[in-house]
């Protein structure tokens, strides 16, 4: 398992949260989804699925910067 940090620009209310949210939730491998403010926090399975395609799951909501990836046990 692998921890996420994600800057994310686009998100002003939580009706602006969901889209986003549910779409990566919805990946093979992705266990969660939690958003601070503009920071966005994802939990994946690096055996079923990759930080490319988590990426690309929530590019046509927000502008998204990897601010880290680590493994979950180093967070």
């Amino acid at each position: 398992m692998r921890v996420a940090e994600l800057r994310v620009r686009g998100i002003g209310c939580e009706s602006c949260v969901l889209p986003g949210k549910e779409r990566a939730l919805r990946l093979k491998g992705v266990r969660s989804v939690k958003v601070y403010g503009s920071l966005m926090e994802v939990e994946y399975d690096e055996k079923e699925t990759d930080l490319e395609a988590v990426v690309k799951a929530l590019e046509p909501f927000y502008l998204v910067t990897v601010e880290s990836d680590k493994p979950l046990e180093q967070r």
